[in-house]
């Protein structure tokens, strides 16, 4: 299976030029035979936490509203996985992640631990497997995956395929390259662990007083090998899973 992960600039999550990049992205794998593009947590806006009125980016989850934002990341050959803020009818704000399939919208993972200090987010529940492409791919956002448990869970429920959209962009005491060789020894462990092929997919550069080294990196089932990893601005990275 041909998987990648974008490796997108932090500043088009915050300019309004985020479809763009997105959409570019996806033809860009379906002329490079790829099936599954995970994208990067809030790629959609930014995070509520950096910006100053969270209503500016948040987006109802309510199907139709989102389906309509999406509708320029469809694609009949690439299942697409792209972070956003969802806004409920009780307007709570959840850190999510769409998922969508032949060109359709058929799902949503909402974020279980928003952030380590305080946040606008609240705390998704649900452990939901997703069936695309003829595999299952289990989702986790970014800090989740420091959660064993939630990630066995999902293994155990048939995940095959981990994707980790990831926004590691933070105010610069706060994060740091360090972050990267951290994020690539956890995905291994996973991959070792849970015997599946972990997708992470960051964002990276500067924007706002907020930096991110870029920790995308793909990494193959039981050898915990990377097969495929992030350096440039805006990088597509595209890996076959064995």
């Amino acid at each position: 299976m041909r998987v990648a992960a974008y490796q997108m600039p932090v500043k088009a999550c915050y300019d309004n030029t985020a479809v763009e990049h997105l959409s570019a992205r996806v033809r860009e794998c379906e002329h490079a035979g790829v099936s599954l593009l995970c994208c990067p947590e809030a790629a959609l806006g930014g995070l509520v936490d950096y910006v100053d009125e969270p209503a500016d980016i948040a987006i109802s989850g309510e199907p139709g509203v989102l389906a309509a934002k999406l509708r320029p990341l469809a694609s009949r050959s690439v299942t697409v996985i792209v972070g956003f803020t969802e806004c409920d009818d009780s307007g709570r704000y959840f850190n999510a992640a769409a998922v969508c399939s032949e060109g359709s919208l058929i799902g949503i993972y909402r974020k279980h631990h928003p952030a380590i200090r305080r946040s606008r987010y609240s705390p998704g529940a649900d452990a939901t497997v997703f069936r695309v492409n003829g595999a299952t791919i289990g989702i986790l956002i970014c800090r989740d995956s420091l959660d064993t448990r939630l990630a066995a869970t999902l293994a155990h429920r048939g995940a095959q395929i981990l994707c980790i959209p990831t926004n590691n962009a933070m105010p610069a005491d706060r994060g740091g390259p360090q972050l990267v060789d951290e994020v690539r020894a956890l995905d291994a462990r996973h991959a070792t662990t849970l015997r599946v092929p972990v997708i992470r997919a960051d964002v990276v550069g500067e924007t706002h007083g907020l930096v991110s080294a870029g920790a995308s990196i793909i990494t193959q089932r039981t050898s915990g090998q990377t097969c495929a990893s992030g350096s440039e601005d805006g990088e597509l990275i595209v890996a076959e899973l064995s």
